[in-house]
């Protein structure tokens, strides 16, 4: 198009860009008239010989804005959309592939796993997370159980899209799915109805969801995604019926129980929790939980003041890490190699997958981690040891505390506590000891000794050795009693003490603020001979190794196993929640083993139906309520007979209530 007083061809009729500002030199030929507008458009040069053909592709844009300048603008979004989509070969964005997930048939409860599928192809946009849903599988409509979203810094809070309001024709933002940044998590317990409030229910069908999700706002070219098309879901959804285990399987525990671990070597008191998914599913197999430390480079960032101003330095550092590997001992294989998440939590950074029917977490923990009283009045040995981590001791005479109530990580006032351990000792002569304060000796004794014992070597006391402390006279009564904070110095005991303590600050100093409080107001102290144990955290390393059993169920097989065997609803009057519809009736019989037949009488003995089951995934079995002729069955009470080969026979029996039939046809 050549426009009048011009010799120059452009593309358009009008140029300009009507978004800009009206004085804008740069705004352009804009059209003000408006009108019917007509075009006609044309394509080519295109050079054909005989036999030749083309493909010619015409796009048809719309924008739809609150007025005709967000119309516009929403316009040229998709015009560089469009043109992006076709120079990709309309390679349009794909949502992430839907997890695989694993369901656990387990009593009263639904278990749902899921591994990483979604995560190593995750489509167009970058993996944001999963979402967990119930679905009610009549109308439709589901119910958000819980979201679990990777840790970032640009979507933190929520995935938040555009959307026109068509009640104020503004753009406003769309809050597509509320985040809280704490991490992916693999495994969901659901124990309640969502719709409904009540329990989950054995023999019930309920439907769930896992969606995947991804999110962007720009292509990888850096072009603005249009609104609507930001966001990716995929799901899986699966039916589950919770049910009692078949007959004569008995597992060896239930959903989140722990299995029982072995640790095998080392000296770590990490915490490894095999916990159970699917009780099902295990499989006889042994199982190896290793640890190893590996250094890699890095560069931090330091800041140091020059004058007034902070200086950032960028220095290389070396990093050490540690991490477990569990691995399948009798298949051979390696099932978590590397895992870094010491924390026990199953969300984070690496958070703990599922395999096998189980889910392994691993604790290491920092700090106190335990005060014991293992030894009472005379030395009697305590065991099981006491706690008395503001909880009272064996006698209920006393408890230990810090110097904010039940804030135990003021007792690291240092920072410096680490892996040691110590004891208190209370004895007939005790120890002189200092004070705070004033770093003088206290003219009386404390009643008790303060010994270092070393990094988890209690029962070698060649690694004991005898401390030094100071104390707060808190209450001042001129010397220790209940209540005083205790300053451990490590610096060795030789009586006569010097006069005056000499340590270095902050070095000697990993434990303080230390109380021991009084309760029963019949003792001034615990009794001599009472030995008070604080444990520390000892972190993995490559020494320590636990291995656990994941028990396969035990199998039985005899007639008392059939009485389990319920129907539900009983009584069935007028219509039950697993109807399919109107008219269309359903019982259940549920606590069947995998192969058997049910049949169906009524009380004059006559035959009504029978019902063959054969399916190992389920102990549930349908009947329609209708007689072997396909005619609907009368009020009353029925009996049923179940043969189960290999078990024997169960008799039982259950009532139905119907409307009046009228048959119209004979």
């Amino acid at each position: 198009y050549i426009p009048p007083g011009s010799s120059t061809p452009t593309l358009y009729v009008h140029t300009g860009d009507p978004r800009k500002d009206p004085n804008d030199p740069t705004r352009g030929d804009v059209d003000f008239n408006p009108a019917d507008r007509r075009w006609m458009q044309s394509t080519g040069p295109v050079t054909f010989a005989p036999g030749d053909s083309t493909e010619i592709i015409v796009g048809i844009i719309v924008g739809q804005g609150g007025n005709r300048l967000q119309s516009i603008t929403q316009l040229f979004t998709l015009s560089d959309y469009a043109q992006r989509v076709y120079e990709a070969d309309f390679n349009v964005a794909v949502p992430p592939a839907p997890p695989v997930v694993d369901v656990a048939v387990v009593p009263g409860e639904v278990v749902l796993s899921w591994g990483d599928t979604s995560e190593v192809d995750h489509g167009t946009y970058p993996f944001q997370g999963y979402t967990v849903w119930q679905c009610d599988r009549a109308t439709g409509d589901c119910e958000e159980l819980a979201t679990y979203d990777i840790i970032d810094t640009v979507l933190t809070q929520a995935v938040v899209d555009t959307i026109l309001d068509p009640y104020s024709s503004i753009f406003i933002p769309d809050v597509i799915r509320a985040l809280d940044n704490k991490g992916l998590k693999y495994q969901y317990r659901a124990v309640q109805d969502a719709f409904t409030g009540f329990d989950i229910w054995d023999a019930t069908t309920y439907e769930f969801k896992v969606t995947a999700f991804s999110f962007a706002d720009r292509d990888s070219l850096g072009g603005l995604i249009p609104y609507g098309d930001r966001f990716k879901e995929s799901a899986t959804t699966v039916t589950v019926t919770p049910q009692d285990y078949m007959p004569g399987v008995t597992p060896v525990g239930s959903p989140f129980e722990t299995l029982e671990v072995t640790h095998t070597s080392g000296l770590s008191n990490v915490v490894i929790s095999p916990l159970i998914l699917n009780p099902v599913e295990l499989n006889g197999h042994t199982y190896r939980v290793t640890f190893d430390t590996a250094s890699h480079d890095t560069i931090v960032e330091v800041e140091r003041e020059d004058g007034d101003s902070t200086i950032i330095d960028l220095v290389d550092t070396v990093l050490v890490d540690t991490a477990f590997t569990l691995t399948d001992l009798t298949a051979n294989r390696v099932l978590v190699p590397r895992n870094r998440n010491l924390t026990g939590e199953d969300r984070g950074e690496e958070p703990y997958r599922a395999f096998d029917g189980i889910q392994v977490t691993v604790s290491a923990g920092a700090g106190l981690t335990g005060i014991r009283e293992v030894a009472g009045a005379g030395g009697a040995v305590i065991d099981p040891s006491d706690n008395v981590m503001y909880s009272l001791n064996s006698t209920g005479d006393w408890y230990v505390d810090s110097d904010q109530p039940a804030n135990f990580f003021r007792i690291n006032w240092q920072g410096l506590m680490g892996i040691t351990d110590w004891e208190f000792r209370f004895t007939e002569t005790g120890s002189q000891a200092y004070n705070w304060a004033t770093d003088e000796l206290y003219p009386e004794n404390a009643p008790f000794e303060v010994w270092n014992v070393g990094i988890g070597t209690f029962d070698d006391e060649s690694d004991d050795v005898r401390l030094q402390f100071a104390f707060l006279d808190d209450d001042e009564s001129g010397g220790w009693s209940y209540g005083d904070r205790i300053y451990v110095i490590e610096q060795p005991y030789v009586e006569p003490l010097p006069t005056v303590a000499v340590y270095t600050f902050p070095d000697d100093f990993q434990i303080g603020r230390i109380k021991f409080q009084d309760n029963s107001g019949a003792t001034t102290s615990p009794a001599v001979g009472t030995v008070v144990r604080f444990q520390t955290a000892k972190p993995p390393t490559p020494a320590d190794t636990f291995t656990f059993v994941a028990a396969q169920p035990t199998q039985a097989r005899n007639e008392g196993e059939l009485d389990g065997i319920r129907v539900v609803p009983n009584p069935f009057y007028l219509f039950g929640p697993y109807d399919g519809g109107v008219g269309a009736k359903t019982i259940r019989f549920h606590g069947l083993p995998a192969k058997c037949t049910v049949d169906i009488y009524n009380l004059a003995g006559e035959f009504i139906e029978q019902i063959t089951k054969d399916d190992p995934l389920t102990s549930v079995a349908e009947w329609d309520a209708l007689t072997s002729n396909g005619l609907p069955v009368a009020s009353g009470i029925y009996l049923y007979v179940v043969d189960a080969p290999g078990f024997g026979q169960k008799v039982g029996k259950f009532a139905v209530f119907t409307e009046t039939e009228v048959l119209r046809q004979y």
